[in-house]
C-alpha cells in the first residue's frame, strides 16, 4: 500500500470516529433533555375554565346524594351533558373541605388533557368548557383527577380518581 493510500485510509478512519462520536453527543443530549423535564410547566393551568363563588342554576344537574358527610367532599356527578348553549361541566369544592383542589380532565380514549384548573378553594365552584375540545356530538369518557392540598400548609393530601360520561349534544 503507497504512503498516500494510508493518508487516505486514515483520513476516512478520522472523519468516522468525528461522524461517530457526534451522532454519540446528540444522543446523549437527548437522553439528558428527555430525563430533565420540566416541572413548571405541569403544574399550569390549562384549558377554558372559570373559578366562582356561587353555583350556577343548572336544574340538570341536581343530585341530592352529594350531600353526605365524609372527610372530604366531593362535589361532582358520574354523568354530564353539554351543548353549545351550555359547554360547561361544574365541579364545587365544598365549603366543609380543609383541602384546595385541582381538577385535571383527560379524554379516556386519547389520554390527551382537556384542561387542569389551578387550586381551587372551599366553597368555590369551577366550570370548565368540554365544549371547546369535544366538537362533535356523540358520548365520551372522560378521566378526572382531583389533587387535593391542605389549605394551611399547602402539602399535598390524598386526591381522587373519576371516570364520568359525556354527552355532547
Amino acid at each position: 500500500m503507497s504512503e498516500k493510500q494510508s493518508k487516505n485510509k486514515k483520513r476516512k478512519n478520522r472523519r468516522r470516529i468525528v461522524i461517530i462520536l457526534l451522532i454519540v453527543i446528540i444522543i446523549l443530549l437527548l437522553l439528558l433533555k428527555s430525563c430533565s423535564t420540566n416541572n413548571d410547566d405541569n403544574d399550569k393551568p390549562i384549558g377554558d375554565y372559570t373559578v366562582s363563588d356561587e353555583k350556577n342554576d343548572d336544574p340538570d344537574n341536581e343530585d341530592e346524594s352529594t350531600n353526605k358527610k365524609q372527610t372530604i367532599r366531593f362535589s361532582g356527578y358520574g354523568k354530564y351533558s353539554v351543548s353549545n348553549k351550555s359547554p360547561n361541566i361544574e365541579f364545587n369544592n365544598p365549603d366543609v373541605n380543609h383541602v384546595d383542589m385541582v381538577f385535571s380532565l383527560k379524554d379516556k380514549r386519547t389520554n390527551d388533557t382537556i384542561a387542569v384548573t389551578e387550586k381551587v378553594a372551599p366553597g368555590k365552584y369551577v366550570y370548565i368548557n368540554v365544549k371547546n375540545y369535544y366538537k362533535k356530538k356523540g358520548k365520551y369518557n372522560i378521566l378526572v383527577n382531583i389533587t387535593t392540598f391542605d389549605t394551611k400548609t399547602g402539602n399535598q393530601a390524598n386526591g381522587l380518581n373519576q371516570e364520568v360520561e359525556l354527552t355532547v349534544e
